[in-house]
Protein backbone atom coordinates (compact mmCIF):
# COMPACT_ATOMS: atom_id res chain seq x y z
CA UNK A 1 0.00 0.00 0.00
CA UNK A 2 1.92 3.35 -0.73
CA UNK A 3 2.11 5.70 1.98
CA UNK A 4 2.26 3.12 4.38
CA UNK A 5 5.42 4.02 7.49
CA UNK A 6 6.84 0.17 8.43
CA UNK A 7 9.36 2.02 10.69
CA UNK A 8 6.90 1.07 13.72
CA UNK A 9 9.05 0.53 16.45
CA UNK A 10 7.31 3.69 18.28
CA UNK A 11 3.85 3.14 17.51
CA UNK A 12 4.13 -1.01 18.65
CA UNK A 13 6.25 0.19 21.83
CA UNK A 14 3.40 2.67 22.86
CA UNK A 15 0.54 0.93 21.70
CA UNK A 16 1.67 -2.01 23.68
CA UNK A 17 2.24 -0.23 26.71
CA UNK A 18 -1.28 1.41 25.86
CA UNK A 19 -2.39 -2.25 25.46
CA UNK A 20 -0.88 -3.33 29.01
CA UNK A 21 -2.94 0.29 30.87
CA UNK A 22 -6.36 -0.86 29.16
CA UNK A 23 -6.17 -4.60 30.45
CA UNK A 24 -5.19 -3.21 33.82
CA UNK A 25 -7.62 -0.40 34.09
CA UNK A 26 -10.62 -1.40 31.50
CA UNK A 27 -11.04 1.18 29.71
CA UNK A 28 -8.87 4.07 27.03
CA UNK A 29 -10.04 7.17 27.24
CA UNK A 30 -6.87 10.04 25.53
CA UNK A 31 -7.31 13.01 27.54
CA UNK A 32 -5.63 15.04 29.63
CA UNK A 33 -6.61 13.08 33.02
CA UNK A 34 -5.92 9.75 31.58
CA UNK A 35 -2.24 10.72 30.24
CA UNK A 36 -1.27 11.97 33.40
CA UNK A 37 -2.49 8.36 35.17
CA UNK A 38 -0.82 6.70 32.86
CA UNK A 39 2.59 8.83 33.61
CA UNK A 40 2.13 7.44 37.44
CA UNK A 41 2.00 3.94 36.36
CA UNK A 42 4.70 1.69 35.73
CA UNK A 43 4.06 2.36 31.78
CA UNK A 44 5.21 5.22 31.87
CA UNK A 45 6.80 7.07 28.92
CA UNK A 46 10.37 8.88 28.84
CA UNK A 47 9.44 12.90 27.92
CA UNK A 48 11.13 12.14 24.11
CA UNK A 49 8.73 9.48 24.19
CA UNK A 50 5.74 11.76 25.64
CA UNK A 51 6.97 13.70 23.23
CA UNK A 52 6.23 11.78 20.42
CA UNK A 53 3.40 10.69 21.40
CA UNK A 54 1.71 13.98 21.41
CA UNK A 55 3.05 14.99 18.18
CA UNK A 56 1.64 11.63 16.90
CA UNK A 57 -2.18 11.88 18.65
CA UNK A 58 -3.21 12.62 14.69
CA UNK A 59 -1.95 9.40 13.93
CA UNK A 60 -4.06 7.52 16.18
CA UNK A 61 -6.98 9.70 15.00
CA UNK A 62 -6.25 8.86 11.84
CA UNK A 63 -5.91 5.65 12.04
CA UNK A 64 -9.82 5.21 13.21
CA UNK A 65 -10.44 7.20 10.16
CA UNK A 66 -8.08 4.71 7.94
CA UNK A 67 -9.98 1.84 9.80
CA UNK A 68 -13.65 2.75 9.34
CA UNK A 69 -13.58 4.54 5.95
CA UNK A 70 -12.02 0.88 4.98
CA UNK A 71 -14.22 -1.39 6.51
CA UNK A 72 -17.46 0.41 5.30
CA UNK A 73 -16.72 0.61 1.92
CA UNK A 74 -14.88 -2.86 1.62
CA UNK A 75 -11.87 -1.49 0.60
CA UNK A 76 -9.66 -4.79 1.85
CA UNK A 77 -6.66 -2.41 2.62
CA UNK A 78 -6.69 -3.14 6.67
CA UNK A 79 -9.23 -5.63 6.88
CA UNK A 80 -10.32 -8.42 3.42
CA UNK A 81 -13.28 -7.49 1.79
CA UNK A 82 -14.98 -11.04 3.13
CA UNK A 83 -13.53 -10.73 6.61
CA UNK A 84 -16.31 -11.08 9.18
CA UNK A 85 -15.73 -8.94 11.72
CA UNK A 86 -17.85 -9.77 15.27
CA UNK A 87 -18.14 -8.33 19.32
CA UNK A 88 -15.21 -10.73 20.60
CA UNK A 89 -12.84 -9.80 17.32
CA UNK A 90 -9.83 -8.57 18.60
CA UNK A 91 -9.58 -4.96 16.63
CA UNK A 92 -5.30 -4.43 17.75
CA UNK A 93 -4.16 -6.07 14.66
CA UNK A 94 -5.93 -3.67 12.55
CA UNK A 95 -5.55 -0.73 14.26
CA UNK A 96 -1.56 -1.86 13.77
CA UNK A 97 -2.35 -2.21 10.48
CA UNK A 98 -3.85 1.03 10.62
CA UNK A 99 -1.28 3.23 12.25
CA UNK A 100 0.81 2.62 9.07
CA UNK A 101 -1.29 4.05 7.06
CA UNK A 102 -0.70 8.02 7.85
CA UNK A 103 -2.93 10.58 6.60
CA UNK A 104 -1.32 11.05 3.20
CA UNK A 105 -1.92 7.71 2.91
CA UNK A 106 -5.50 7.64 3.68
CA UNK A 107 -5.76 10.05 1.04
CA UNK A 108 -4.31 8.40 -1.65
CA UNK A 109 -5.47 4.94 -0.92
CA UNK A 110 -8.95 6.06 0.41
CA UNK A 111 -10.14 9.37 -0.44
CA UNK A 112 -9.33 10.31 -3.71
CA UNK A 113 -10.17 7.30 -5.42
CA UNK A 114 -13.99 7.66 -3.51
CA UNK A 115 -14.03 11.28 -4.57
CA UNK A 116 -12.94 10.72 -8.18
CA UNK A 117 -15.09 7.32 -8.46
CA UNK A 118 -18.21 8.97 -6.74
CA UNK A 119 -18.13 12.75 -7.82
CA UNK A 120 -16.15 12.79 -10.89
CA UNK A 121 -13.71 14.21 -9.11
CA UNK A 122 -10.29 15.22 -10.32
CA UNK A 123 -7.20 16.55 -7.91
CA UNK A 124 -6.22 16.91 -4.34
CA UNK A 125 -6.50 21.09 -4.87
CA UNK A 126 -10.07 20.84 -6.50
CA UNK A 127 -11.13 18.57 -4.01
CA UNK A 128 -9.93 20.87 -1.11
CA UNK A 129 -11.87 23.87 -2.80
CA UNK A 130 -14.63 22.32 -3.03
CA UNK A 131 -14.95 21.17 0.45
CA UNK A 132 -13.43 24.49 2.07
CA UNK A 133 -15.79 26.80 3.90
CA UNK A 134 -14.79 29.20 0.98
CA UNK A 135 -16.80 27.09 -1.42
CA UNK A 136 -20.23 28.03 1.08
CA UNK A 137 -19.24 31.90 1.51
CA UNK A 138 -22.68 33.09 -0.31
CA UNK A 139 -25.15 30.69 2.04
CA UNK A 140 -22.60 31.16 5.43
CA UNK A 141 -23.03 35.23 4.83
CA UNK A 142 -26.55 34.99 4.72
CA UNK A 143 -27.38 32.07 7.17
CA UNK A 144 -28.05 32.77 10.97
CA UNK A 145 -28.11 29.14 12.11
CA UNK A 146 -23.84 28.83 11.78
CA UNK A 147 -21.68 31.10 14.11
CA UNK A 148 -18.06 30.68 14.60
CA UNK A 149 -15.99 30.23 17.78
CA UNK A 150 -12.35 30.44 16.95
CA UNK A 151 -8.92 31.38 18.54
CA UNK A 152 -6.59 33.61 16.30
CA UNK A 153 -3.59 31.02 16.96
CA UNK A 154 -5.50 28.32 15.72
CA UNK A 155 -2.35 26.41 13.36
CA UNK A 156 -5.30 25.30 11.06
CA UNK A 157 -5.47 28.98 9.71
CA UNK A 158 -4.13 30.03 6.75
CA UNK A 159 -3.44 33.10 5.39
CA UNK A 160 -6.46 35.52 5.11
CA UNK A 161 -8.67 33.23 7.08
CA UNK A 162 -9.50 35.40 9.61
CA UNK A 163 -10.33 38.14 7.12
CA UNK A 164 -12.57 35.45 6.05
CA UNK A 165 -13.84 34.98 8.36
CA UNK A 166 -14.50 38.45 9.50
CA UNK A 167 -16.00 39.10 6.12
CA UNK A 168 -18.23 36.30 6.14
CA UNK A 169 -19.73 35.75 9.68
CA UNK A 170 -19.65 39.33 11.16
CA UNK A 171 -21.24 39.53 14.48
CA UNK A 172 -21.64 35.96 13.98
CA UNK A 173 -17.38 35.50 14.95
CA UNK A 174 -15.99 35.21 18.14
CA UNK A 175 -12.24 35.76 17.84
CA UNK A 176 -9.74 34.59 20.63
CA UNK A 177 -6.45 36.34 20.70
CA UNK A 178 -5.31 32.61 21.97
CA UNK A 179 -6.00 28.76 22.45
CA UNK A 180 -4.53 27.13 19.63
CA UNK A 181 -6.69 24.61 17.88
CA UNK A 182 -10.02 23.83 20.04
CA UNK A 183 -8.16 24.68 23.16
CA UNK A 184 -10.57 26.82 25.40
CA UNK A 185 -13.49 25.03 24.45
CA UNK A 186 -13.43 23.62 27.63
CA UNK A 187 -14.13 26.37 29.75
CA UNK A 188 -17.55 26.92 31.03
CA UNK A 189 -17.97 30.20 30.12
CA UNK A 190 -17.21 29.46 26.02
CA UNK A 191 -19.50 26.08 26.60
CA UNK A 192 -22.36 28.58 27.99
CA UNK A 193 -21.91 30.78 24.56
CA UNK A 194 -22.37 27.73 22.94
CA UNK A 195 -25.26 26.64 24.24
CA UNK A 196 -26.72 30.11 24.32
CA UNK A 197 -26.40 30.41 20.35
CA UNK A 198 -28.26 27.18 19.99
CA UNK A 199 -31.44 28.32 22.06
CA UNK A 200 -31.00 31.52 20.37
Amino acid sequence: MQGIDNSTNFYDLVLGKLTRYFNDKGYLDINEAMLYDFQQSTERLSDEQMAMLIGTSFRFSSADIVFTSDLLNRRGLITPRDYRITESTSLTPFFQMALRCDFDCYIAEQLMPMWRARYDGGSLDQLIDKSSLYALEDYLKGSDKVAVMHNADDLILGQGDIGFLRRTFGDRLTLYPRGGHCGNLNYRVNADAMLEFFRG
